[in-house]
């Protein structure tokens, strides 16, 4: 079951970056770590650098999207953004947190993606 999971969840990232590259969002990063903390999708859209964070739901429900990132899971990637952006010397002011839902078809073929700009 595990590895059923960790399929479709990187099924899930690969089906937000195809997302993100077919919105003129550039790739800089993925699946970056430092310790504990991990960022799923680091892009750049213009001069923003965005922290995408990917969550595979099976199916979008009104309101489901609401409890996708816990108050603990924020926190750690908000340490997660500040050790890239000072590993990288990227400027604070200049970055986003945004947050893709996936959430596939039966099949697996396609997915729905919900996205929500602007969490931190």
């Amino acid at each position: 079951m595990e590895n059923d999971d960790r399929r479709l969840g990187a099924w899930g990232e690969e089906i937000a970056v195809k997302y993100l590259l077919g919105h003129g969002y550039k790739i800089l990063d993925r699946n970056w770590r430092d310790g504990h903390k991990e960022l799923d999708v680091v892009t750049r859209l213009g001069d923003l650098t965005i922290f995408v964070e990917v969550k595979l739901r099976r199916e979008l429900s009104l309101g489901g999207e609401i409890g996708a990132l816990r108050h603990d899971q924020i926190k750690t990637l908000r340490q997660a953004i500040l050790s890239y952006s000072f590993k990288h010397r990227i400027d604070l002011e200049k970055t986003r947190l945004d947050l893709l839902i996936v959430s596939p078809d039966k099949n697996k073929k396609t997915a729905n993606i919900k996205r929500f700009s602007g969490l931190y």
